[in-house]
């Protein structure tokens, strides 16, 4: 059986899924308490139920990163392909404020090599 959804249900099916599973722990902070850590330690973590996220401030470089680790990143991939990463934006734009200049995508092998 076929299933034809338009480009607008994607996007809403979408923001549902990352409500529903990017969501921090603890929910959202204020606007202001993010730009206060980032301040203070240039980074905010999230950490959702599965797998985290990190807000990443360059200040030499003046760049602004999200860091996906490898499970949210294969998941969201295996569901919406490259679809998520536009939604995301804004999603997390609406959350927190932040704006960030691109991902950059983790992996434990190249993250916690000495």
């Amino acid at each position: 059986m076929k299933y034809i959804i338009t480009e607008s249900g994607l996007n809403q099916a979408i923001k549902y899924y990352l409500d529903s599973n990017f969501t921090p722990k603890e929910g959202w902070k204020s606007k202001e308490e993010y730009e206060n850590r980032l301040k203070e330690y240039r980074q905010c973590l999230f950490q959702p139920k599965k797998s985290f996220y990190d807000f990443n401030l360059n200040r030499k470089r003046k760049i602004k990163n999200l860091f996906i680790w490898p499970l949210a990143e294969k998941e969201l991939k295996s569901l919406f392909d490259d679809m998520w990463e536009p939604i995301f934006r804004d999603w997390f734009k609406g959350h927190t404020g932040m704006e960030f200049d691109f991902f950059q995508f983790m992996d434990f092998d190249t993250a916690f090599k000495k």
